[in-house]
């Protein structure tokens, strides 16, 4: 045995050192140290011990079997440092948990650990190499990078380029290797970062009652309410539920540990479960929930999978006064979401939906009112975020502004703006009225994208048809080219703009375009290549130009008298 000291261990991480007798510090793992030390509180570092030195299969120098050095007793007793000293408590520390240990959470008894899981730990995506299929994360509380494998990722964003992965948060089994360097297992998406979480199974779920439990390897019997679950599986029996792998955020009440928030490993999200509803976006759903002596409640929106919480103030003006739950309950509502700092959403400015009486048409709005919208809209670019529109008009419902107006998505928001063919548009459009259509199937990659739309007419404008008063715009914030879709993959879900006058095609991701428009299915997808749109445009979105709001074009077809996508032939390359 040799004789050293250690000089640094680490429990986050699962290693330490030691150094001593003049050699080079040595490698350990917590397998290595006695029971007592690893259920020690104090600091093990300058601690004083014995070990057997060894080298591993890779040639690397390692210490195992490592104990207390205990110097030889004085004759005539027991060493003076044991004479009247109690067995240490075990250390809290040393248990592996996830980040921001659930003994952080207010509880009025604490959490009982009777057991020990692997742990689970949240990081964010610092890089990404598509090529190899790999990248690195880093995580609060460790030094380092955490390796992940493409494999690993959630299913849903296996095939997502690097821009799409850069920043995001992922919860993780976080694993250490021989050789000390982190690896991150079973990777999950936090649309929001909130609390402690865990891992762990159903073990029991009163399908009747509305709640559950879980066994999660730390804590037995873990409350879950029903409307934790995803929407699909409230209805599911507990032998369905017991074969699921589930993710949760962990909280307590009084000092028993409760789950919310569940995740299924392992299975793909659907598209319309990956957005996450955006600050000023407006919603419609059903109010779940409302406590008329606390003044508060829960709204069910039907693009949401959580339920967003509400006050009495913000109840639309016909139910404020109601004083029992059944007067609430049930209710269809239209409302704008706000989100919190800690990534809690909550319900503003609601309204019945619909709103007119049975049997009664909905009123319009009042010419002066449109008015006074259009002059609002052309002050600021023909378009305006939606809850600055909402804040200036107040208490007017999405149906009756839809009359008249455009709703869009774009940059993570919604936004109201001036139809294209409104004659106070500040910039016209030009939309060229040529039409083609060609099948192409989707490429492997894109730079396998090719270009085989025959050349057509661009958007250059004859120097006799302008004004000569007419001055040039220059691209900006509420100003959208027109261009067309020269490419779209939509199960990668990327695709590019061409546009004449800029000499890069533009990328944008699935996220870009109209909801009905992101679906995954390439036989449920109409063909977007040859589509004219209009865009926002980034020149500098990571790799080179981006637009992250995509409004598709559509012609009206009077025989049919419906809508159809506009299309044209592609410009060639500048």
């Amino acid at each position: 045995l040799s004789y050293g000291r250690i000089r640094n261990y680490y429990p986050s991480k699962g290693y330490g050192f030691i150094e001593g007798n003049g050699r080079e510090d040595l490698f350990f793992l917590p397998s290595s140290l006695p029971k007592e030390l690893l259920d020690s509180k104090q600091p093990l570092e300058g601690l004083e011990i014995t070990f057997e030195a060894y080298t591993n299969e890779e040639g690397k120098a390692r210490a195992r079997n490592i104990s207390a050095y205990l110097p030889p007793p004085p004759r005539g007793g027991p060493p003076p440092h044991l004479a009247s000293r109690a067995p240490p408590p075990p250390p809290v520390h040393m248990v592996p948990m996830m980040p921001h240990q659930p003994s952080v959470i207010p509880a009025g008894g604490g959490l009982q650990m009777a057991k020990v899981e692997q742990r689970v730990v949240v990081g964010t995506v610092q890089s990404y190499d598509v090529s190899k299929g790999f990248g690195f994360m880093r995580a609060e509380g460790l030094n380092g990078d955490i390796f992940f494998a493409r494999s690993e990722l959630p299913v849903e964003l296996r095939e997502e380029e690097k821009d799409q992965l850069l920043g995001k948060h992922m919860e993780f089994e976080l694993k250490t290797m021989r050789d000390g360097k982190f690896r991150a297992r079973k990777l999950l998406h936090l649309r929001r970062v909130g609390g402690p979480r865990a891992r762990g199974r159903v073990i029991k779920y009163y399908q009747e009652k509305g709640y559950g439990f879980m066994d999660c390897g730390w804590a037995d019997n873990v409350f879950f309410l029903r409307s934790s679950l995803p929407k699909d599986l409230n209805d599911a029996p507990l032998e369905e539920l017991k074969e699921l792998e589930i993710s949760f955020e962990v909280t307590s009440k009084d000092g028993k540990p409760r789950a919310k928030g569940l995740e299924i490993l392992g299975r793909e999200r659907q598209a319309s479960d990956l957005k996450e509803p955006q600050d000023g976006e407006t919603l419609i759903g059903e109010i779940v929930n409302f406590d008329p002596t606390k003044d508060f409640g829960f709204v069910r929106a039907k693009d949401c999978d959580q339920d967003i919480y509400f006050t009495r103030q913000e109840l639309p003006s016909e139910l404020s006064g109601s004083d029992r739950r059944d007067q609430v309950l049930g209710k269809e509502v239209e409302f704008e979401v706000q989100v919190k700092a800690d990534g809690k959403l909550r319900a503003h400015q609601m309204q019945l939906s619909g709103g007119a009486g049975p049997g009664e048409p909905e009123s319009e709005l009042e010419d002066d009112v449109v008015q006074e919208m259009e002059d609002f809209l052309v002050d600021n670019g023909n378009r305006q975020n939606y809850g600055t529109f909402t804040n200036r008009f107040p208490r007017v419902r999405k149906s009756k502004l839809l009359k008249h107006f455009r709703i869009v998505d774009g940059d993570g928001r919604q936004f109201v703006e001036l139809p294209l063919d409104h004659p106070r548009r500040t910039v016209e459009d030009a939309m060229p009225e040529d039409e083609a259509t060609r099948d192409a199937p989707a490429p492997e990659h894109a730079e396998e994208f090719v270009d085989d739309f025959p050349e057509g007419p661009t958007q250059e404008v004859g120097e006799d048809e302008v004004d000569p008063n007419e001055p040039a715009i220059p691209l900006g914030t509420g100003l959208h080219p027109l261009g067309v879709i020269r490419d779209y993959d939509a199960k990668k879900g990327f695709g590019f703009i061409r546009c004449q006058g800029l000499s890069e095609d533009v990328f944008f991701p699935r996220t870009a375009l109209p909801k009905s428009f992101q679906g995954q299915n390439i036989r449920d997808m109409p063909e977007l290549k040859g589509v004219q749109v209009s865009f926002n445009y980034n020149p500098s979105g990571g790799r080179g130009p981006r637009s992250e709001s995509v409004q598709l074009l559509l012609r009206w077809l009077a025989a049919d008298k419906c809508w159809l996508l506009k299309r044209t032939p592609i410009p060639a390359k500048p």
